[in-house]
């Protein structure tokens, strides 16, 4: 297991414990619960330079991000390559529901989150929450 045709990048990112076991590592910090489920709980690495220079503190946006009462949860992303910062949302059912019946938007749950008019609502309360923010 590992990265096809890239052994390097394989040796990286995987490592072999003393007892033999290889992980994957991801940066990320986590720990494992009595039936045996990981929980990531933190990363390892929060600062990511954005390709212009600019410091962006991951944590800091995720958290400035989650005062949006339609986001339940967010996870933020950045490669250093980059110069923008890209994130995963985990929508509040019963907010968007509620707006959408505001909107006139009907359909299932999926629907209700593939309505472009619903996706410009989220990412004009996103864009709202981060200004407020900073």
């Amino acid at each position: 297991m590992g990265y096809f045709k890239n052994d390097e990048k394989t040796a990286e990112d995987y490592s072999v414990d003393e007892n033999g076991q290889r992980w994957f590592c991801t940066g990320d910090i986590g720990e494992f619960h009595p039936d045996g489920c990981l929980q990531i709980i933190d990363r390892k690495k929060d600062l990511v330079k954005l390709q212009a220079g600019e410091y962006v503190s991951l944590g800091k946006v995720e958290a400035a991000l989650k005062n949006c009462p339609l986001i339940d949860n967010i996870c933020a992303f950045a490669k250093s390559d980059q110069s923008y910062v890209i994130s995963f949302v985990v929508p509040n059912q019963q907010k968007l529901t509620l707006l959408a019946q505001q909107k006139g938007v009907e359909g299932t749950w999926v629907d209700i989150c593939n309505n472009p008019a619903m996706e410009a609502e989220i990412l004009k309360e996103i864009r709202e929450a981060a200004n407020t923010s900073k």
